[in-house]
């Protein structure tokens, strides 16, 4: 009777240790996972081009050798076929934006629809083959441009289809008038980067290289110095891995309605 209590607190033990060794694991493990999400990664981005901005900007990402993305408009991308062709020879990312910009897009999913599909051809005709399955909706996720039923039928035929809509965390606000004093842009930079409510290890940076946005090529390099000088990792939308995908879609920052099954959550 001895020996089989003896033997029953001997394997109790023995369990005991299997469990606090697997839990010491485990947490181990969700630490390593932890410190992958903890990465430093900067995304920038540059809406409405391409245009003669667009080999300023070029220019200053090839001197600083950081890869971007760049939303294109596919009405500019078919004049300017030659500068799309640059920004891609660099090995920087080309998605969609739109085609013309206009607001009447808005007006039903079908006009959006055949907007984008228009975009779409007229990147791939100067490309030869079809741009990323990353996108950029004017406006953003959240525009009010239209109406909110016709914008959430839209983000979900956009999911549908498999592809990722872009949204942004830190904006320069070099659209809201023509060419914005740089010492504008960076002052609203830095108010940007003490927002609270976002993830300080992941920045999407919103910016323009349109007609009108000639002092964003001057801004920029100030901007790549911070992330730079604080660690930052440079990425786009074409080397993005698995993990930082998730990530993303988890932070909200792409598919923002679309969470966790592409079915729009919005109201």
């Amino acid at each position: 009777m001895k020996k089989l209590k003896y033997s029953s607190v001997v394997v109790l033990i023995l369990i005991c240790i299997f469990c606090t060794f697997n839990l010491a694991l485990a947490e181990d493990n969700r630490k390593c996972t932890d410190k992958e999400y903890l990465k430093k990664i900067v995304y920038l981005t540059f809406d409405d081009g391409p245009t003669n901005n667009t080999l300023k900007i070029l220019k200053i990402l090839e001197e600083e050798n950081v890869k971007a993305t760049f939303f294109v408009i596919g009405e500019l991308a078919k004049e300017n076929s030659d500068i799309l062709k640059q920004v891609e020879g660099q090995g920087h990312e080309i998605c969609i934006h739109t085609y013309n910009h206009k607001n009447c897009i808005y007006s039903s999913k079908e006009e959006y629809l055949e907007d984008y599909n228009k975009a779409n051809k007229a990147i791939t005709d100067v490309l030869g083959h079809e741009p990323s399955k990353f996108m950029r909706m004017p406006g953003g996720s959240s525009t009010t441009i239209g109406d909110k039923g016709t914008v959430r039928a839209i983000r979900n035929e956009l999911c549908d289809g498999g592809l990722y809509y872009v949204d942004w965390n830190i904006s320069i606000e070099d659209a809201l008038s023509t060419n914005v004093p740089v010492e504008k842009l960076l002052s609203t930079f830095k108010k940007e980067l003490k927002k609270t409510f976002i993830d300080p290890n992941t920045a999407i940076v919103l910016m323009h290289d349109g007609a009108s946005n000639s002092t964003t090529p001057k801004a920029l390099p100030y901007i790549i110095k911070y992330f730079k000088d604080n660690d930052y990792e440079f990425k786009n939308f074409g080397d993005i891995s698995e993990e930082e995908l998730s990530h993303l879609l988890n932070q909200r920052q792409i598919n923002k309605y679309n969470q966790p099954k592409q079915t729009d959550a919005s109201n």
